[in-house]
């Protein structure tokens, strides 16, 4: 019983541990959902039409400093590790 709650834990460790590294992508994720949430209207559109991903960091980098690229990080991190924790662990 001892050996199974503690694969579970070393389980749910390494999950945590793998979605911190996988986290350090979230720039390029940022980039990709700020790519796609533009429909292509010129008018009343809240996102900037990004033509490429350079222009996109460039103008994220411009406007809202490099801590633009990590906006949203330490919410999604707290999220993506309580849930496969949960998930892992139990």
């Amino acid at each position: 019983m001892k050996d199974d709650r503690r694969s579970g834990l070393r389980s749910a460790v390494a999950s945590i541990l793998a979605n911190s590294i996988e986290q350090l992508l979230h720039p390029l994720d940022l980039i990709r959902i700020r790519l796609q949430s533009h429909d292509g209207l010129n008018r009343g559109n809240i996102v900037p039409n990004y033509q490429r991903i350079t222009t996109a960091v460039q103008t994220i980098c411009q406007t809202e400093g490099f801590k633009g690229m990590y906006k949203g990080f330490f919410v999604t991190l707290l999220a993506t590790n309580m849930s496969k924790f949960i998930y892992f662990g139990l």
